[in-house]
């Protein structure tokens, strides 16, 4: 039951991994962003813990820790739960998925310091508005204390005074709704868990589509937002944008056909179907936990009893 539990919590991550993008891409961008940031911290994390928790039985057998931690090594190794080879198996997994995890925050929180720095560094006056003379034809939303949305003169020289009022919404909604955040909670959940990289192409087009629609919300023509973005990409720089916090422009033909359209509408039974994936992971770590709860306990008593460490 107990390895069952295991392949239950990354079998569910690996589904949710596939299907939240196709999800996400028929209800609205704001749900669909949250569905899947949420959904992959979630699934992430008990897939971890379902690595974490037969691991930790096998690193409970050392005799060093079995005699600090009061408890029975051998009784350990008797009675734990998974198949011979299972907990060594997920002892390395965790160790590997813990490495990637700690190299991709170091990644993220150098790239949030860096955009902050710059922030404060451009001029107050400019406001939350910074066009750079003889800037490229890019468009950043750059995080920050306050954040502000960076634009180079070839761009904004080259659209009208109601194309400049777009790409503005549009980047000020990316800093307004915290995308940044979520992108940076998907990557890591998929540094943990590559079972979840299919996630990382869907938040960026979902956090993307969201602030078209806010920003065709705020100035009410659809059109000319689809309009604006197809403009925008054209005259864009190919390649790495300016900075690594830069939002990228995702499908452009995707988004432009999504405001073409009606506005999307929630649908609950997809949107619950995906949910339960998560929760299936969630649930699975619980039953690992008390698991691994048992033994402990078990292996504790053997140890009071004189069972030898």
């Amino acid at each position: 039951m107990t390895t069952a539990a295991i392949t239950i919590a990354l079998a569910a991550a690996a589904g949710f991994g596939l299907a939240a993008p196709r999800v996400a891409r028929r209800i609205p961008p704001q749900l669909g962003t949250w569905l899947i940031s949420a959904g992959a911290v979630v699934s992430a994390a008990s897939a971890m813990a379902a690595l974490a928790l037969p691991a930790a039985v096998v690193v409970g057998q050392f005799p060093l820790l079995a005699r600090e931690g009061e408890w029975s090594g051998a009784a350990l190794h008797r009675h734990a739960f998974t198949e011979p080879g299972v907990g060594a198996v997920a002892l390395v997994a965790m160790l590997a998925a813990t490495v990637a995890v700690l190299l991709a925050s170091r990644r993220h929180a150098a790239d949030l310091r860096s955009a902050y720095r710059l922030s404060r560094s451009l001029s107050a006056a400019s406001g939350p508005l910074v066009v750079l003379p003889g800037g490229p034809p890019d468009a950043v939303a750059l995080p920050g204390r306050p954040g502000r949305v960076v634009m180079g003169e070839s761009l904004t020289s080259a659209l009208t005074a109601d194309e400049r009022r777009v790409l503005f919404a549009h980047e000020h909604a990316h800093l307004e709704h915290g995308h940044h955040w979520h992108r940076v909670a998907v990557h890591l959940a998929a540094a943990a868990i590559p079972l979840l990289v299919p996630l990382r192409a869907a938040i960026v087009q979902t956090t993307e589509r969201w602030a078209d629609e806010d920003a065709a919300a705020r100035l009410g023509d659809r059109r000319l937002i689809a309009a604006t973005l197809a403009r925008a990409a054209l005259l864009s720089r190919s390649g790495r944008p300016a900075h690594e916090l830069a939002f990228a422009a995702g499908s452009v033909t995707e988004r432009a056909a999504a405001l073409l359209a009606s506005p999307s509408r929630p649908r609950p039974l997809p949107m619950a179907a995906l949910a339960v994936l998560p929760v299936a992971a969630a649930v699975a770590a619980a039953v690992l936990t008390m698991d691994t709860d048992h033994v402990f306990d078990l292996a504790k008593r053997v140890y009071e009893l004189g069972g030898g460490s």
